[in-house]
């Protein structure tokens, strides 16, 4: 049985791709909240899902901007950028 965690490792499994832990990040976040149109928040959501009513529309826009490195490392080797946009929504109705 694995115990702790496994590294990503190469497409052959020669080399591990990322160097141990411990890891450091840092990061910078944006989060921007507005209301929006109920059906333009329908028409993102997949079938079987429906806005919450209760949200009146309300939704985040988040940017983040992360940086990692490994101990003993001056550098920041990784780095990536995401951005999501999350929504109230409901997949059922308990009443």
């Amino acid at each position: 049985m694995l115990k702790g965690c496994v590294f990503p490792r190469s497409p052959l499994a020669t080399a591990v791709l990322i160097p141990p832990p411990p890891w450091h990040c840092s990061d910078d976040v944006m989060r921007i909240e507005f209301w929006t149109d109920m059906g333009a928040t329908t028409a993102t959501l997949p079938s079987g899902l429906a806005p919450d009513p209760k949200s009146i529309g309300h939704a985040v826009m988040m940017f983040l901007d992360w940086q990692f490195t490994s101990q003993d490392d001056e550098h920041a080797r990784y780095q990536y950028r995401e951005a999501f946009v999350p929504v109230s929504y409901r997949w059922r109705s308990w009443e």
